[in-house]
């Protein structure tokens, strides 16, 4: 009984160290990219900025009674995040296509 338990955890721990060894080996030899995580990452960080900076704004513009700016943020706040979120979704797709591209050329391969 207690050899099994020692068998099983050996087999989770050399199973752990085969996931981080691939991925270790993907991530050297550039099979593996970041770019499209860190790129998710910035969208969600300039969102959070714009917001932040945008409520700000109309709160000074609703206590300085400025109509124009009640107006106007709230579709300036739009505008920007529509803008970031195309701006980050080509990054991705050129991201995507390179993986596509990938899978093509080991298909062909075959």
């Amino acid at each position: 009984m207690e050899n099994n338990q020692n068998q099983t955890t050996n087999d989770k721990t050399q199973t752990q160290e085969n996931v981080i060894l691939t991925f270790l080996k993907k991530f050297i030899s550039f099979e593996y990219l970041i770019t499209p995580s860190i790129i998710k990452v910035i969208f969600w960080i300039q969102t959070s900025l714009i917001l932040i900076c945008g409520v700000i704004k109309f709160v000074v513009s609703l206590f300085t009674f400025n109509i124009l700016g009640i107006i106007f943020i709230p579709v300036l706040i739009a505008f920007l995040i529509a803008i970031i979120k195309v701006a980050c979704e080509l990054i991705i797709v050129v991201f995507q296509n390179n993986k596509y591209l990938k899978q093509i050329a080991e298909n062909t391969k075959k």
